[in-house]
């Protein structure tokens, strides 16, 4: 069962923690941050864990539950359970974006469904209230403010409780170490094409993979995507959160993931996310210029996902 922090001090075995004492500081620090090409994230809790919407799918789904209890029949123990679980978790992607790919057209014109790779249509689902393996950073900070803030209401201004901007320094990822949409590497190295399918890069420890803008999503035209560009974290694992993959002691020994440094995690008290939201809005970063509200896409997205919910049985449930 994915798990949260008990408090703030655990962090600090995975993150370069720093506790925010005003407005002003975050603003300084971030914009530092920023100036030295670092990508964010924003998450309302700072207790939550940094978790892809897939990870979180998978550990509710009820197959996650069948796939367990029959390699507990089969005899796979320990090392092998393990292992055996990491593989159904892949299937479980693989298969999601199958059904996702079978019937997008109801949701978008696809000049050809052929056309779009793996690496698009996640991306898509990413931004359309889809269930993904990534992990989504922005390279604008505001935009990470806005989305840890968006949902507070006034009454939890007064809360002794903190939201969490979480910053990645980029400035180390560079040739095949920089992952970028069309250069997908394998651990070894070897630069991958985008266009190869899940199958080929989804085993890859960790990727850190650059949205083009032009290129990202021709399924559709409006700004969504287009105003929230950065960079998608993914990795295989399916109960480590993206911060415990970033810290491993031994990554150096991955050329995909010798690059990883620490998160650097800024801790803000609910207190000042009225000033957080004032200063967004001087800047014009609100639901609209994000994209935000028309969530026409996004329904249907999630309409032909809960079908997807409802019929899955995956290997667990074929297991003989």
């Amino acid at each position: 069962m994915l798990k949260q922090y008990n408090c703030l001090e655990e962090k600090g075995s995975y993150f370069n923690c720093d506790t925010i004492s005003s407005f002003a500081d975050l603003q300084r620090k971030l914009q530092d941050n920023a100036n030295e090409k670092f990508v964010f994230r924003g998450h309302r809790s700072a207790l939550w864990k940094i978790f892809s919407s897939s990870q979180r799918e998978w550990d509710a789904n009820p197959c996650r539950a069948c796939w367990e209890k029959r390699f507990h029949e089969r005899g796979f123990y320990c090392e092998d359970s393990s292992r055996q679980m990491k593989s159904a978790y892949l299937q479980f992607i693989h298969d999601m974006l199958k059904y996702m790919r079978n019937r997008i057209c109801e949701v978008v014109t696809c000049p050809s469904i052929q056309l779009i790779s793996d690496i698009q249509l996640i991306g898509f689902l990413q931004h359309y209230g889809g269930v993904s393996p990534f992990v989504d950073f922005s390279d604008n900070w505001h935009v990470a403010v806005f989305m840890a803030i968006k949902d507070l209401k006034p009454k939890d201004y007064a809360k002794n409780e903190y939201f969490s901007i979480y910053a990645i320094d980029t400035r180390d990822m560079s040739g095949n170490e920089c992952v970028y949409i069309e250069d997908v590497p394998d651990e070894q190295g070897e630069v991958r094409g985008e266009d190869n399918p899940f199958r080929v890069w989804g085993d890859v420890d960790a990727l850190m993979i650059k949205k083009l803008d032009s290129r990202w999503c021709p399924m559709v035209s409006e700004g969504r995507m287009a105003s929230q560009g950065g960079l998608f974290a993914y990795h295989k694992h399916e109960e480590q959160s993206l911060e415990e993959v970033f810290s491993q002691k031994d990554r150096g020994v991955s050329r995909a993931t010798r690059w990883l440094n620490k998160i650097t995690c800024y801790d803000v008290p609910y207190s000042l996310a009225k000033n957080a939201r004032a200063f967004l809005r001087r800047n014009n970063i609100t639901s609209s210029s994000l994209g935000l509200e028309d969530k026409t896409i996004e329904d249907k997205v999630k309409s032909i996902f809960k079908d997807f919910q409802r019929e899955y049985r995956g290997g667990g449930a074929c297991l003989v």
